[in-house]
């Protein structure tokens, strides 16, 4: 006679495995980190910045070497690092406010953000920018790291005009990547 005849063993034999995986997943879950959803001028909706960031980017240093320049980088370049997290293995800010520049580069060589009487959008109104950087050790020299970035736009002038969202040109993240990893090298 089979082991399991009966459909109802079955069942509750799979209802068992299934509950024995379910309870070893969020451990093997917990080192991801949540989505991140905020509300940027110029979207309707709180958007994903994780849902926007570019190909993760090989960095040859752990994870503790590759934070620690992640944040020196985003300091150098004023962006206040308002999310520090280790544990999840994310550093940025969600509410980074400049006008006309991020570092030495106008903001329309990052953001497309549309166009005025006066230029470019990106480098006239006030940009808030949510600047993420998203780090998973591949072993202990070796380090992805996956750049986010979303921006919205808002006249300096009032409240007249409705904010825009920006897109990116890709720029920047390919920047912050190359400057990550000329930075690892001075840890």
């Amino acid at each position: 006679m089979p082991l399991f005849t009966s459909r109802s063993v079955r069942s509750h034999v799979s209802v068992a495995l299934l509950g024995c995986v379910c309870a070893l997943a969020p451990a093997g879950l917990s080192a991801q980190s949540p989505p991140i959803r905020l509300r940027l001028p110029g979207y309707f909706t709180p958007m994903s910045v994780d849902s926007v960031a570019a190909a993760p980017v090989a960095v040859a240093a752990s994870r503790e070497v590759t934070y620690k320049a992640v944040n020196a980088v985003l300091t150098e370049l004023k962006i206040p690092v308002t999310t520090q997290d280790a544990a999840m293995r994310v550093l940025g800010s969600g509410s980074a406010r400049m006008i006309r520049k991020l570092g030495r580069e106008r903001l329309s060589s990052y953001l497309s953000c549309g166009q005025g009487m006066s230029g470019s959008h990106a480098d006239g109104w006030r940009v808030t920018m949510a600047v993420f950087v998203w780090l998973e050790p591949v072993t202990a020299t070796e380090t992805r790291i996956r750049v986010g970035l979303l921006a919205g736009a808002q006249d300096v002038e009032g409240v007249s005009k409705d904010p825009v969202a920006c897109g990116s040109t890709g720029v920047f993240e390919t920047q912050l990547a190359e400057m990550i990893q000329k930075r690892v090298a001075l840890f």
